[in-house]
């Protein structure tokens, strides 16, 4: 059977269609991982295909809240380097301006992720959306265990490092082998066998990287108490404060 455009835009859509639920259920299914990692289970919870997609469209509609600030500060740096150049300005001090940006960008981007962290495993800990989305508590935390936050970032980039050399090297057996053997004439069923087999290939190395992940943010908020009723916070935050 030779492939149409009709037969492959379906493909596409359904795949997709199955990226897309697969970016909801991961995340929230994980915080079912976190879960049980606190209850002393090492064991992977049963599947709740509904409810994890529910938990990962509010992590996600929270990713949104945590990192709107760092999308405003590129914003704003991006305006005032666009229309606040002064007639002096050369190609020096572009450049030495969009390092200093870059370095902004990446300390707050690094921070703001750890006040999500945070809210995530509180999400986990008391099964309450309202922690996730509980900003000035979550970065009480993250205030009062700078050091233990620095070492979370660390041990995710190193796994980030093992995870791309990984794929890398992956992609390159892959392509070298499966790449030659597509065509215009090649038959869709075996186009969808062969792009299933790379799909899963990637997905089960980027599986690896997101439960390698979860180990480390559950390790993270034991550290911090979160999950044993015996927070380390430097400052206790006001309940009535954080409370809205």
């Amino acid at each position: 059977m030779m492939m149409n455009s009709r037969d492959m835009n379906s493909a596409m859509l359904l795949l997709l269609g199955i990226v897309f639920a697969q970016a909801l259920f991961i995340p929230g299914y994980g915080i079912r991982v976190i879960r049980h990692l606190m209850d002393g289970n090492e064991k992977l919870p049963s599947l709740e295909i509904v409810g994890d997609i529910g938990r990962g469209f509010a992590i996600c509609i929270a990713g949104i809240f945590y990192f709107l600030p760092l999308f405003l500060v590129f914003f704003c740096g991006a305006m005032a380097g666009a229309f606040g150049t002064p007639s002096y300005y050369n190609a020096s001090n572009s450049a030495g301006s969009a390092i200093v940006m870059i370095v902004v960008l990446v300390v707050f981007g690094v921070y703001l992720s750890w006040g999500f962290t945070v809210g995530m495993t509180r999400y986990a800990a008391e099964e309450s959306v309202r922690a996730l989305f509980q900003a000035g508590r979550n970065f009480t935390y993250v205030n009062s265990n700078i050091g233990t936050s620095f070492g979370l970032t660390f041990r995710q980039f190193v796994i980030g490092i093992i995870y791309v050399v990984a794929v890398n090297a992956s992609s390159f057996i892959y392509n070298n082998v499966v790449g030659g053997m597509i065509n215009y004439r090649t038959d869709l069923n075996i186009i969808i066998l062969l792009i299933t087999i790379g799909y899963i290939i990637s997905t089960t190395l980027n599986l690896l990287q997101q439960f390698a992940n979860l180990h480390l943010m559950y390790q993270y908020a034991d550290v911090l108490g979160i999950g044993r009723g015996d927070e380390k916070l430097k400052h206790q935050p006001n309940p009535m404060k954080y409370d809205g």
